[in-house]
């Protein structure tokens, strides 16, 4: 057990420090406070919540930062954040590879939808009715993703007694159940 020594009125014995993120250190450690690193304590400079806090001259009476005390996780512990979901990219590896080539769903401005041509013309889908029939559905439905017509097209599942047109690819373009797993899991992000 290791000593600290304190500002009043002698020795007061203390746990061994452990790392940030424990118990104890100056400011932000989220433990019992203390007026160094080694965690005694007698609290310190903005104690971290979770224990005891008292200023250096208290010795370790209360004070009233810090919440109950010892039997809550430590407040000091860093929570890493999540990277934000990353989305199959099915502009690049399905709609250019099996929407036209250049002659259909890739040019820029194509009356009948031109979602391959880039990532920012494919988002401007969102919301919007099919060109050959609005009761066909939403190109990309933002609150039933899976819904959108982008997607029931190549799966056969839209309504194909409304005039929508035939199921996606057409000719000798094909499309595989990755790359219709890749457009089910892009149309996600669009999700509101």
């Amino acid at each position: 057990m290791g000593i600290g020594l304190c500002a009043c009125s002698g020795v007061v014995d203390t746990p061994e420090p452990e790392p940030v993120g424990g118990r104890g250190g100056v400011a932000s450690s989220g433990g019992r406070g203390g007026d160094d690193a080694s965690g005694g304590r007698g609290g310190g400079v903005n104690a971290g919540t979770g224990g005891r806090a008292g200023s250096a001259s208290e010795a370790g009476s209360s004070g009233n930062s810090g919440s109950s005390g010892d039997d809550e996780p430590d407040a000091g512990t860093v929570v890493t954040p999540q990277p934000p979901r990353q989305y199959c990219n099915a502009v690049e590896n399905v709609f250019r590879e099996t929407c036209g080539n250049g002659s259909c769903h890739t040019n820029d401005n194509a009356t009948i939808g031109d979602f391959g041509a880039g990532e920012e013309q494919a988002a401007s889908y969102v919301g919007r009715g099919s060109v050959r029939n609005a009761a066909c559905g939403l190109i990309i439905d933002p609150v039933e993703p899976q819904d959108s017509l982008i997607l029931t097209k190549v799966t056969g599942t839209f309504p194909q007694d409304r005039g929508c047109g035939g199921r996606m690819p057409v000719g000798s373009y094909e499309i595989t159940d990755e790359q219709i797993e890749c457009i089910s899991d892009w149309v996600e992000q669009f999700r509101e």
